[in-house]
């Protein structure tokens, strides 16, 4: 694509530059803008897309099926994909996820549908930040995300992932913070029934002590009036 906005093949357009005069000025071949020197060649990313998403698209078999399971830490090969938990699954981890669960199986093939724009059919690409969606590049380019701010479906899901992780970092400060508040709390109930059980027991031992003083008081007291009552007989 030209300055002035027309469009042509990049080796058309090459070829009709260097068969121009060259003592004169470049002209665009359709509204003859001059350009006073060789114009740079621009890439319509708009016309470029449509032309891809027009031309038919091969892929190999073993490109399409090269799909590894969700769980497994290398590369080992799903077999199967559960389309209610919306994840591959290698022989191994569909052995285990079906003692578990009871969903609904299908081939590997049917992850990669889903991972399509419906409408273009196309590979997502980007992430939608006005729709909080995810998109191919045809929606972006020429469809009903045009002009809206999007970003790579990596810097998103990193994006994602970050604000996730601090969410649950800022989580687990919150409950660390409650669970030391806790701890005070208990802390602080233990020292207080220690001290109320340190009272009561100085209280109970004090008052046995004046019942005793009292008792000995009272039976001496007693004795005295009974000596007191036969020297009078």
């Amino acid at each position: 694509m030209l300055f002035c906005g027309h469009n042509f093949c990049r080796g058309c357009i090459v070829q009709v530059f260097d068969n121009q005069d060259p003592f004169s000025p470049y002209s665009c071949p359709e509204c003859r803008t001059v350009f006073h020197e060789p114009p740079t060649l621009l890439r319509n990313l708009k016309l470029c897309n449509i032309v891809e998403h027009l031309s038919p698209k091969q892929t190999s078999p073993q490109e399409e099926t090269q799909l590894f399971c969700t769980y497994c830490e290398f590369d080992i090969p799903a077999i199967k994909f559960c389309l209610r938990c919306e994840t591959l699954l290698c022989d191994f981890h569909l052995k285990k996820h079906n003692r578990s669960v009871e969903h609904l199986l299908s081939e590997p093939t049917a992850f990669l549908k889903n991972q399509k724009c419906p409408l273009h059919k196309e590979s997502l690409k980007y992430y939608c930040l006005q729709d909080s969606a995810c998109i191919c590049a045809s929606c972006y380019q020429v469809g009903s995300h045009l002009d809206h701010q999007v970003e790579t479906l990596t810097i998103a899901s990193e994006k994602k992932l970050k604000d996730s992780m601090l969410k649950l970092i800022r989580d687990r400060e919150e409950l660390e913070e409650k669970i030391e508040r806790l701890k005070q709390q208990k802390r602080k109930v233990q020292e207080q029934a220690d001290t109320l059980r340190k009272g009561m027991k100085a209280f109970f031992m004090k008052l046995m002590k004046e019942i005793q003083v009292l008792q000995k008081t009272v039976l001496g007291e007693i004795s005295k009036q009974k000596g007191h009552a036969f020297f009078q007989v």
